[in-house]
């Protein structure tokens, strides 16, 4: 500090570091004092292998329950587009503690074992085991990403489901489809050769969101089992405050989104001709508008466990003071106790209590998502308003940042700015709100550019507009994003950026629990995870959407 590089302008430092890094020059770690590029590189392989094995899992199994519950009509498996309530890394906690620590029959941690690891070629191991035609070694590298695979197969084997099952039912409906049928074409042709096809373009016309949850993903599943990736490197550079190594890493996830992203645009401009033609408004999207309130109301299932798993919980957050029985922050009891009566869902390895810090962590949530909410969606709002009605190059610039980060890795990009913003309950919200201000900016400029309202010049009729179409449409799509918010939170702590040590935290009691998984401290990592997914859960469902 206070180096002539530091007296410089700000600006000129911003251009220097862009510069350099175009040179190959990003720094050299302040923890290892290795070049931060060599550090990187060293584990892409790593994080390579993991995402392509993570996507093949995913695929799969969304591919296969989508077409047999699409073909059979059956409904068993929507399931599976719920999963995403469920953090991560707590999944992956559940199946160490499961697979690995309970039954003994697959490792929790790392890439292969020692003296097992194969020639270097690709730095793949299952491939270059398979190219020295080691079996030994291709059976042990197995064997290790199994658990990372398929747990981050599962979280995103959803998204898949949710394409390809819609993709499907809405192709069927289609015109051509009854031509087809008319002609006596065989519906098992109709429906793998032409369905099918349709709705895997829709998978591939969604490429920028999945890239952008697996990568995400794979930061968390990395530190979850210690997989020797950039994911990993990142998150122990954050909690060691190495910031130039962070800020290379930030760049290299960003960059590589970036790659993938023209690259599959330009095979979809290849092998889908409506991409060609510029006829690709039918594609399939995640779901239909968000529900109105009138049709929240129709849905009386749903609706009703959504708030029956939200009271409960805002009552249970509400009387905290009176619910729990100790201060979340102080040591009351034994190290490490199971559960007890006097604890009654154990305490954690500074002795406190683990029920009274998850009473206080509910509200630490709560608080965190409905302030990024308010925020994000205040300015998501103002600055589609912005774009539309002033339009020409502010409009532009705005546009063109918006959907700039939209495309980002939410967490990534939620990394980066909490290391800016600085932590607590303040930073992490204003963070997040940054995060989800595309979405709502988006979501409010094309439902106006739908009604045909932007550019108008009777500001009473805008007005009007807003208030009757734009608001409820806004509010209806609200609980999602406070599900999202607190995973984006949740995520945030178990990476070393969340709210201070000194607040009763949900992420930051998984963060804790996962250095026990090995002693098999199951009530550390089971009761903070059971309520994110469950508190997410309610929010989930109370933001479905129609159809």
């Amino acid at each position: 500090l206070g180096g002539p590089e530091q007296k410089k302008p700000l600006l000129y430092q911003y251009v220097g570091y862009f510069v350099a890094l175009l040179s190959g020059d990003w720094g050299r770690s302040a923890l290892t004092q290795r070049p931060v590029l060599d550090e990187i590189l060293e584990g892409f392989p790593a994080t390579l292998e993991l995402s392509i094995s993570s996507l093949l899992v995913a695929f799969t199994l969304g591919l296969t329950l989508g077409v047999w519950s699409a073909r059979k009509g059956w409904k068993g498996f929507d399931l599976l587009s719920e999963v995403d309530v469920l953090p991560v890394f707590w999944l992956g906690m559940l199946l160490q503690m499961a697979l690995g620590v309970k039954a003994g029959i697959l490792p929790v941690s790392g890439r292969v074992s020692p003296l097992m690891e194969p020639q270097h070629i690709t730095g793949l191991y299952l491939i270059d085991s398979i190219l020295t035609l080691s079996l030994a070694s291709l059976w042990d590298a197995f064997r290790y990403i199994f658990l990372p695979s398929l747990t981050l197969g599962i979280g995103l084997s959803g998204v898949f489901y949710k394409l390809i099952k819609g993709g499907l039912l809405k192709t069927l409906k289609m015109d051509f489809i009854k031509a087809l049928k008319a002609r006596g074409i065989p519906e098992d042709r109709i429906f793998y050769r032409h369905a099918l096809k349709s709705a895997l373009l829709s998978v591939l016309a969604k490429h920028n969101l999945i890239f952008a949850l697996l990568f995400s993903g794979v930061i968390l599943i990395e530190v979850t089992f210690s997989w020797p990736g950039v994911g990993n490197l990142l998150v122990k550079r954050i909690v060691c405050k190495d910031f130039l190594a962070v800020q290379g890493i930030l760049v290299f996830y960003t960059v590589l989104i970036l790659i993938f992203g023209f690259t599959f645009d330009l095979i979809r401009v290849v092998i889908d001709p409506r991409v060609r033609c510029g006829e690709e408004g039918h594609l399939l999207e995640l779901g239909s508008f968000p529900l109105t309130l009138r049709g929240l109301v129709k849905r009386k299932v749903s609706t009703f466990v959504a708030m029956a798993i939200l009271l409960v919980f805002l009552v249970l957050f509400a009387l905290a003071p009176l619910i729990a029985p100790y201060d979340p922050i102080a040591s009351v009891g034994p190290l490490l106790s199971p559960p007890t009566r006097g604890f009654i869902m154990g305490t954690d390895h500074l002795g406190r209590d683990l029920f009274s810090r998850v009473v206080w962590g509910g509200r630490t949530a709560l608080t965190v998502a409905f302030l990024s909410a308010l925020l994000s969606t205040s300015v998501g709002l103002a600055l589609a308003l912005i774009s539309g009605l002033v339009g020409g190059v502010l409009g532009r610039i705005i546009t063109t940042i918006m959907d700039s980060l939209y495309y980002l890795p939410a967490l990534v990009l939620a990394i980066a700015l909490a290391l800016a913003l600085g932590a607590g309950i303040g930073g992490v919200s204003l963070s997040i709100a940054i995060v989800h201000t595309p979405v709502y900016f988006r979501v409010t400029k094309e439902r106006l550019e739908a009604l045909g309202t932007l550019g108008a010049s009777d500001w009473m009729t805008l007005r009007l507009y807003i208030l009757k179409e734009v608001f409820p449409y806004l509010l209806a799509k609200l609980p999602s994003s406070l599900a999202d918010a607190i995973l984006i939170k949740t995520a945030l702590s178990f990476s070393g950026v969340g709210v201070s040590p000194l607040i009763a935290d949900w992420g930051a009691d998984l963060y804790n629990a996962h250095g026990f998984i090995l002693q098999d401290k199951w009530w550390m990592v089971l009761y903070p995870g059971l309520m994110v997914a469950l508190l997410t859960l309610g929010f989930k469902l109370l933001g479905e959407r129609e159809g």
